[in-house]
């Protein structure tokens, strides 16, 4: 069984400043995790390294959110967290402005959150306009 939706792909055109919620959702499909309304909104787009979008019945878009948005420890963060790193999977973090536009997009590598405590990079990741 494949997590791999095959009709859609990520297209770095969806994702750039400035362009509607509802434009990105009709070429990304629904996000894999949401949260808030306006702009405290933040939705969260997971990809394969092949660009086919991920979806997965047993992770819900609330231990998705939970795991990128709280970066908690609990068993069912750690399962998403798990996931993501042996799927490969590259996260698009999207906050939006006043206008339900992308104001920034924050990647998060397959890695992020696998570094031990006392690495450098631990917790990085990086935005993209």
């Amino acid at each position: 069984m494949t997590n791999k939706d095959g009709s859609i792909h990520y297209d770095p055109s969806a994702l750039a400043t400035g362009v509607a919620r509802s434009d990105v959702v009709a070429k990304l499909g629904e996000p894999n995790a949401s949260q808030g309304e306006g702009v405290a909104r933040e939705d969260v787009w997971a990809f394969f390294p092949d660009g086919a979008k991920f979806k997965d019945p047993e992770i819900s878009g609330a231990t998705i959110a939970a795991a990128v948005f709280t970066g908690g420890m609990s068993l069912a963060v750690r399962k998403a967290r798990t996931t993501v790193q042996e799927q490969q999977l590259t996260l698009y973090r999207v906050r939006y402005d006043d206008q339900d536009r992308i104001k920034t997009v924050q990647v998060v590598p397959p890695t992020h959150g696998s570094e031990p405590a006392t690495s450098p990079e631990a917790g990085s990741s990086r935005d993209i306009e």
